[in-house]
C-alpha cells in the first residue's frame, strides 16, 4: 500500500519514484502526508498509513542531510525581502503548503525589518528541521539596545513609533514555538520554530 501512495504522490508532484533528488523529498513527504489526510477520513487509519509509510521511505528520507543552514546579514529593506524568498525557499524544501510558507515568510519578515528598524540590521538564521518532526527554525540576532520592556510588548501593551507593535505578538501567534532572549545594550535573540503540518 505505501508503493502505491508514494507512486501517486510522486506522479501528482510529477516526479519518477526511481529519480527523486534530495532537495525534491520534502515536497513529497509533504504530499504524501497531505493526500492521506484528504482520501483516508478515519483519525486512526490515518495514523496506520502514515506509520506505514515512514516504515517504507523513513530510510530513505533520513539517508539525505537537512540542507545547511542559511544565514543572512540583514541591513535594509531589500535584504528583508531577500530573507522572505529564502524563508519560501527552505519551506517549500521541508514540503510546507503554500499557506504554511506564507506564516513563516511573513514572520521571517516581521523579525528582519524589526532587526534593520530598531538595532540597524542583524543575522537570520534559517535551518531546516528533520530530526523528530520536520519544520523550519528562524533565528534572528542583532546588536541593538534590546527591548526595553517586553513584557509590555508581548501582552499588546506596547505602541511602537513606527507601527502598532504587533510584530513580535503576530509572529508568536503564527509559530509553534518563539523565545526571546533580550538585555538592555546587549541585543536581541528570537528563535522561532513551525513544524510541517
Amino acid at each position: 500500500m505505501a508503493k502505491m501512495w508514494l507512486d501517486a504522490a510522486c506522479r501528482s508532484l510529477g516526479l519518477k519514484a526511481k529519480e527523486i533528488r534530495s532537495e525534491q523529498l520534502g515536497r513529497l513527504v509533504g504530499q504524501l502526508s497531505a493526500s492521506v489526510k484528504v482520501f483516508v477520513r478515519d483519525p486512526h487509519a490515518q495514523r496506520v498509513c502514515l506509520a506505514e509509510l515512514e516504515r517504507f521511505i523513513g530510510p530513505a528520507v533520513r539517508a539525505v542531510s537537512s540542507p545547511a543552514p542559511t544565514v543572512l546579514l540583514v541591513a535594509t529593506e531589500t535584504d528583508v525581502v531577500v530573507a522572505r524568498g529564502h524563508a519560501r525557499k527552505l519551506c517549500d524544501q521541508v514540503g510546507f503548503s503554500e499557506t504554511e510558507q506564507v506564516r513563516v515568510a511573513t514572520v521571517v519578515s516581521e523579525l528582519a525589518r524589526n532587526m534593520v528598524m530598531y538595532a540597524g540590521g542583524g543575522k537570520l538564521t534559517l535551518t531546516a528541521l528533520s530530526e523528530d518532526r520536520p519544520g523550519v527554525r528562524v533565528v534572528a540576532e542583532d546588536q541593538g539596545q534590546g527591548i526595553p520592556d517586553l513584557a509590555s510588548v508581548l501582552a499588546g501593551r506596547h505602541r511602537s513609533k513606527t507601527g502598532m507593535g504587533m510584530g513580535l505578538i503576530g509572529s508568536k501567534r503564527l509559530m509553534d514555538q518563539l523565545d526571546i532572549h533580550t538585555a538592555p545594550g546587549a541585543g536581541t535573540r528570537v528563535t522561532a520554530i513551525r513544524y510541517r503540518r
